[in-house]
């Protein structure tokens, strides 16, 4: 990626990470603990995407990649 889609990204990431913090997102009547965190779900989503992917790798490293003589 070019460095104009970096910054683009990188601002539309640090809006909704300010959003967070001032958008309401808990329903009345759920009181868990994760709903009281203001950015929870950015940071699950984030570190889900980022052990998806890692996993991802590491069993195709695993199961998939072969060695360069197999088909000697």
């Amino acid at each position: 990626m070019n460095r104009t889609k970096w910054i683009i990204l990188s601002v539309m990431l640090m809006i909704m990470l300010v959003a967070g913090f001032f958008v309401p997102h808990s329903v009345k009547g759920e009181l868990q603990w994760w709903n009281v965190l203001p950015i929870f779900y950015s940071v699950f989503g984030f570190v889900g995407c980022f052990m998806l992917v890692f996993v991802a790798k590491m069993l195709g490293k695993l199961f998939v990649q072969q060695d360069e003589s197999y088909y000697d």
